[in-house]
């Protein structure tokens, strides 16, 4: 396995021409680095779609006898550090999205991928942390926002009952539900007055809060993109920012997914519901 782990550093940081000097990861100036760097995810989909970047121009500009084609920037977009890619499931992806016939492209436009960006918050003047799921919504004038998909902080659940016992009586209805009146009193045991299927809507605990005012931003910590809409697929792409030509936003997680396996990964991992 280590040896797997090696290989794959070596293929997603060196392309494949037989000069191999295009994407060599040697010594590299801060000119050359910048150049190479991932910078947005806009330029993440540019490389991925094969379209004219900045990378392309940079290389044309110092050899134009050398041309850098898909193949070479999508292996380049992988997280050349990275411990737990597959080499094989990198050959398996390319070859799936480089297709010439079907090639597959990513868009802005596109519905299933989301942004995870973990939040710092003053929570009842708490400093706290929660995660927004964000995705593209497109309006009907064809304009487009992100929007907050999902949420997920852990002082949004609801405990479990501290007297598993309290509960309406199953004869409540003989009483006409007078034991309501303890439900909406009883706080550290309100989990048992719910279903026991019950889910969680944090989205709109997160709403009430800021209306209330007791929530409030105060930074973005971290943001992850989840690329769910090539199929087979989901990429992670994280930002990794290291003074090296394999920097910026890369791919950080590639796993085989089929569409009951995505549908589970956006109830367990985005924590979304559908």
């Amino acid at each position: 396995m280590k040896d797997v782990f090696i290989r794959l550093v070596l293929v997603l940081i060196v392309c494949l021409n037989s000069s191999g000097a295009v994407f060599s990861q040697t010594s590299a100036g801060y000119q050359e680095v910048f150049a190479f760097e991932v910078k947005q995810i806009d330029e993440f989909f540019e490389r991925f779609n094969n379209q004219q970047t900045l990378i392309k121009n940079y290389i044309a500009a110092r050899d134009n006898t050398t041309e850098v084609n898909r193949e070479e920037l999508i292996k380049n977009l992988f997280n050349g550090h990275s411990t737990t890619i597959r080499v094989g499931d990198v050959y398996k992806f390319i070859e799936s999205v480089n297709n010439p016939q079907q090639p597959v492209v990513l868009s802005f436009y596109d519905d299933e991928w989301f942004a995870k960006v973990k939040c710092s918050v003053l929570y009842q003047q708490k400093k706290r942390e929660l995660v927004l799921v964000l995705r593209v919504q497109k309006e009907k004038d064809g304009a487009s926002k992100w929007v907050i998909h999902g949420v997920d902080a852990d002082f949004f659940v609801t405990p479990d009952a501290q007297d598993p016992k309290a509960s309406l009586n199953p004869i409540s209805h003989g009483t006409d539900f007078l034991g309501l009146s303890k439900a909406f009193t009883d706080t550290e045991n309100i989990r048992s007055y719910l279903p026991a299927d019950y889910q969680e809507d944090q989205l709109s605990k997160f709403i009430l809060e800021i209306r209330n005012k007791r929530l409030s931003f105060v930074q973005v910590e971290s943001i992850s993109y989840h690329l769910l809409q090539i199929d087979g697929w989901i990429l992670t792409v994280e930002n990794f920012q290291r003074p090296e030509k394999n920097s910026g936003w890369l791919i950080s997680d590639l796993i085989q997914a089929d569409t009951k396996a995505k549908e589970n990964y956006k109830q367990q991992i985005l924590k979304l519901k559908i």
